[in-house]
Formats: C-alpha cells, sequence, structure tokens
C-alpha cells in the first residue's frame, strides 16, 4: 500500500469567491456549490488539470496500458484475508438497533439528524468490542462534520499528520 499525504484540496482551485481552499476545511469535496459563472470555469479547469485524454481513450474507456498497471492473482488488495472480507471475520458484539430508532409521533415534526444518530450507534459498537479491539472508525477529519462525533467519546483519534490553524504558517506535530 501507498499512503500519500497531501495538503487537503491540493489538485484543487487555490481560492474560491477570494478564499483559500488547499490545506483548510474549505476543500472538502467540490469546494463550491452553484455551477454558473466562475464556479462552472473552476470546476472546468480542475477536472482538465487531471489530462483525462492521457487516461481515457476517445469511447471514455480507460486505456488498456494503464489498465494492465493493475495487480493481477493473489496481488490483489481483495485478495489480501484481512481486506476480503471472510477469511479474518469476528462477529461483532452490536447494540440492538431499534434502540436508536428516532420516535416521530407526527409526520415532518420530529428534528433528528441522521448521521448523528448513526455516530451514537457507532459509539455504542465501539463501546462493545473495545476489548476484542475488532471494530475501527477511519475517516481522516470527517469525523465530527460527519456529525460522527459521537464515537469520540469512546476513544479519541489517532492523529498522524501535522497540524497548523488556518491563517498561520507554524505546523505542529499532534500530541501524544
Amino acid at each position: 500500500m501507498i499512503v500519500m499525504r497531501t495538503l487537503k484540496g491540493w489538485t484543487g482551485p487555490k481560492t474560491v469567491d477570494g478564499k483559500k481552499m488547499e490545506g483548510t476545511y474549505r476543500a472538502h469535496q467540490v469546494p463550491f456549490a452553484d455551477m454558473t459563472g466562475d464556479h462552472l470555469r473552476l470546476l472546468e479547469e480542475w477536472m482538465h488539470s487531471y489530462e483525462p485524454e492521457e487516461l481515457f481513450d476517445e469511447a471514455g474507456t480507460l486505456r488498456p496500458e494503464l489498465a494492465e498497471l493493475a495487480p493481477k492473482g493473489r496481488r490483489r488488495m481483495g485478495d489480501n484475508p484481512h481486506a476480503n472480507g471472510g477469511l479474518l471475520l469476528h462477529d461483532l458484539e452490536m447494540p440492538d438497533f431499534r434502540d436508536f430508532a428516532v420516535h416521530c409521533p407526527t409526520p415532518g415534526v420530529t428534528v433528528a439528524e441522521s448521521t448523528r444518530i448513526m455516530g451514537q450507534f457507532l459509539a455504542e459498537v465501539m463501546r462493545g468490542n473495545l476489548e476484542a479491539a475488532n471494530f475501527r472508525v477511519f475517516g481522516p477529519d470527517e469525523t465530527r462534520s460527519n456529525r460522527l462525533d459521537a464515537v469520540l467519546d469512546v476513544t479519541p483519534r489517532a492523529w498522524e499528520a501535522a497540524t497548523r490553524a488556518v491563517g498561520t504558517t507554524g505546523w505542529r506535530r499532534p500530541a501524544g
């Protein structure tokens, strides 16, 4: 496996609407929502920067010489016993999913966030499997923004990258 650490938004637009994108939280997914005017132009430039004509033929098919680069047989990730979903499985201790149901006595009245509820469910899965250490949530930095932060009540982040506050130039290693 190759793990590459890059700035968030490394290949995307450097700024959008005068705001810095690269290396900031603003670079999550597509860093602009309305696909008109300058935003559409930025998106087109960004996508063309990947030089798709070098990767795909006129019909949009991956070029054969690139497809040949993929591992074959036992060298494939899916053939690894840790990754193929079968050889090393252990049952998880699972909470009753019904305990996480959102009570909706009247349609359109209850306010709830499905991903926040999922975070609470995953936190209980994690609690039930701490001793076996066979359940882990992996999400580089989206845990809070995806509303799954209840898992952080069970276990802290394992953060490997250096961090810096937006607007500063100094990098620091995570504590611990």
